[in-house]
């Protein structure tokens, strides 16, 4: 038979161990300590420089041109390219 001390010492470490848990599946896509951009999928692909990973598109270099999501049926902006949904801009 188990305590009650026994049992508040299980649901500690239960709470503990979700709360961690949670703290580890960050449902945001912010950037990295080191710089490295991350940002919400929009479409099923990433554009060009990004790659996916999870729910997030996450740049293979530092500081790369931010993509912005493109209209649907319309034309990207000039200067700019249509890649994964978004409009990027050429490095």
């Amino acid at each position: 038979m188990t305590t009650t001390r026994t049992r508040s010492l299980f649901a500690a470490l239960f709470i503990t161990l979700s709360a961690q848990s949670a703290l580890a599946a960050d449902p945001y896509c912010r950037p990295r300590a080191d710089g490295i951009d991350r940002f919400p999928k929009t479409t099923a692909t990433c554009p060009d420089g990004y790659f996916a990973s999870g729910r997030c598109c996450v740049a293979l270099h530092k500081y790369p041109p931010r993509p912005f999501p493109r209209i649907n049926g319309a034309v990207c902006p000039p200067g700019t390219f249509a890649s994964g949904g978004n409009c990027v801009r050429p490095h």
